[in-house]
């Protein structure tokens, strides 16, 4: 940790994992690792019940609270995926840290909007949605 908060602004992405899929989990475990170096910085593992509301929401602000606040790293950009809790969580507590969706999960949701419309209108200008996400991983 000394050697992070040392090391000027920092990059980090953050993901959970559940025990189960689904919305039977009871554990979650949120990760965070820094972006440049691919090492993992800290997890956090909570349980259902042990707080209100989503547990990755809850899991991902408790462990950057003890970064920023109690380690007093430099968080200047955060990369999650597109959950809509953390966006929100990100605005009213994190105001200063840049938050940012990871291109994975863009290109997924993209994917997803173009088959929907490609199924509505056949034989339309969309082609191969498969290869429309590839491309903006690629890019």
């Amino acid at each position: 940790m000394s050697k992070l908060k040392f090391a000027g602004k920092l990059s980090i992405s953050g993901d959970a994992q559940y025990d189960s899929p689904g919305f039977s989990a009871k554990m979650c475990t949120y990760t965070i690792m820094n972006s440049e170096t691919n090492e993992i910085i800290d997890f956090i593992v909570i349980q259902k019940g042990q707080y209100e509301g989503e547990l990755e929401k809850q899991a991902c602000q408790l462990l950057l609270e003890i970064l920023i606040r109690e380690h007093e790293l430099d968080v200047e950009i955060f990369v999650t995926d597109r959950h809509t809790g953390i966006g929100a969580m990100m605005r009213e507590n994190f105001p200063a840290v840049y938050h940012a969706f990871d291109v994975w999960h863009m290109a997924k949701s993209l994917q997803k909007k173009l088959t929907a419309c490609d199924k509505k209108t056949p034989k339309s200008w969309i082609v191969d949605t498969d290869a429309c996400a590839a491309l903006l991983v690629v890019v």
